[in-house]
Order: C-alpha cells, then sequence, then structure tokens
C-alpha cells in the first residue's frame, strides 16, 4: 500500500509531520482531515525498487506473450491462457512466477498489477501496454504488437552481439600476437644491437620488453583486465 509524507498543523496550532498509509491521495486527505489536522503538504513518498537479476531469458517472455496473444484471439479466459502457458513452459521459474498471478489474478486484482510485482521481468513499457489494453478489451491484438515488437527488438539484439564477437576475437589474437612479440622476439633483438645508439621510440620498446619479462604479473594482469573493460 503507498505511504505518504504530510506536514500538518494541530487544533492547537502545533506543527506535526508524519507518514500514513492510504490506498490513494485523496483517502490519505480525508483520513488527516478526519483526525482535525490541517494540511500543509502531502506527497507519495517514493519507494525505490529494489531489482533481482531475472532468470527469465527474453526469449521466454516473448514466447509467453505469443502464445497468450493466441489463446486469448482464439477466446480462451485470462487465466485459463495462464495455465496453459505454465503447463507448456520448460522453464521452472516460469512456471512457478505464473502461478502465483494466477492466484493473484482470482483474488481479484488486474493483470498489470500482477505484472507490476515483477518488474525485472516486464518492462514499464510492457505494463503499460497491457494496462491500455484492459481498458479498451483489446488483450490479444495487444499481446501480438508486444510480441513482435519484442521479436524485433531481441533479433536485433542478437545481430549485434554476433557483429561485435569478431573484432573482438580479432582484438585478442592480436594482443596475443602482440605480447608474444615484445616477450620472445624483441629481447632477441635487444642482445643483437647491444649498447648500439638507437631511436628512442626503439629503446623505449626494449624497456617495456624488459619490464614485461621480468614482471610476468603485468601480462596476467593485462589479459585479465582486458575483458572486463571490453565487457
Amino acid at each position: 500500500m503507498p505511504v505518504f509524507i504530510y506536514d500538518a498543523v494541530e487544533p492547537n496550532g502545533k506543527a506535526l509531520s508524519g507518514e500514513v498509509k492510504s490506498e490513494n491521495l485523496h483517502k490519505a486527505k480525508l483520513y488527516l482531515k478526519s483526525k482535525k489536522l490541517e494540511i500543509v503538504s502531502l506527497k507519495q513518498k517514493l519507494v525505490q525498487r529494489k531489482f533481482v537479476k531475472s532468470k527469465i531469458k527474453e526469449i521466454e517472455v516473448l514466447f509467453f506473450t505469443r502464445q497468450l496473444s493466441f489463446l486469448l484471439g482464439a477466446g480462451v479466459s485470462l487465466i485459463q491462457s495462464i495455465e496453459i502457458c505454465r503447463e507448456t513452459t520448460n522453464s521452472v521459474h516460469l512456471k512457478s512466477i505464473l502461478l502465483k498471478m494466477i492466484k493473484q489474478l482470482q483474488a481479484g486484482k488486474s493483470f498489470s498489477q500482477c505484472l507490476k510485482q515483477r518488474p525485472d521481468i516486464f518492462s514499464d513499457f510492457y505494463i503499460n501496454m497491457i494496462s491500455c489494453a484492459e481498458k479498451t478489451g483489446s488483450f490479444d491484438e495487444v499481446l501480438k504488437d508486444l510480441a513482435n515488437y519484442m521479436e524485433k527488438s531481441y533479433k536485433t539484439k542478437s545481430k549485434i552481439k554476433s557483429a561485435m564477437i569478431y573484432p573482438v576475437v580479432v582484438f585478442f589474437i592480436g594482443m596475443l600476437l602482440v605480447t608474444g612479440l615484445i616477450v620472445f622476439i624483441v629481447p632477441r633483438f635487444s642482445i643483437m644491437y647491444g649498447d648500439k645508439s638507437l631511436p628512442i621510440l626503439t629503446q623505449s620498446l626494449f624497456s617495456l620488453s624488459d619490464i614485461m619479462r621480468n614482471n610476468p604479473l603485468i601480462l596476467v594482469g593485462i589479459f585479465l583486465v582486458l575483458p572486463i573493460l571490453i565487457y
């Protein structure tokens, strides 16, 4: 239930601040007035959502949305449709979530209210679309549009990931080759040239080679930190 923060004045003129739980702002005002308080300010307390890493994959939500759209379009009731989705999914975690959703719907909650309980799975856009569908009664069409949108988004993300694999692999191979040259090949040239006068860049390369050969932890650090930075 929402919590409202208020500043008010008692009949004796004493200032008072506190919190009150109420279904909405209007009922909170009525409650404070029933206590004979003159309201100075009244606003809802912002509650920070705790996002837990979802165990549900995006593709599973897509399949659920697509299947639910098809079942509702075929005239199956919402609760029965969700029950069918629960029985056909292979995700144990999703089965548990859908079971709770069915119980909440049977208790009188709307579909959008059930979805709001899992912000880690269903986005605000998804929930708002379902909320609009509840008002217009076009569940199957809205879910179909949502499924199409999610499918395009999923394909785009997959293409981006696939496109990123090649440059990352090339980068790592390049890093391995450069490291191998500096550690194993450059020292041989350093011995060959000895104390001869060399350009600054060449001397710097020889110095870098000596540092990396004498401090193997630097190499370990590079190949541990680089994947993290790329990620």
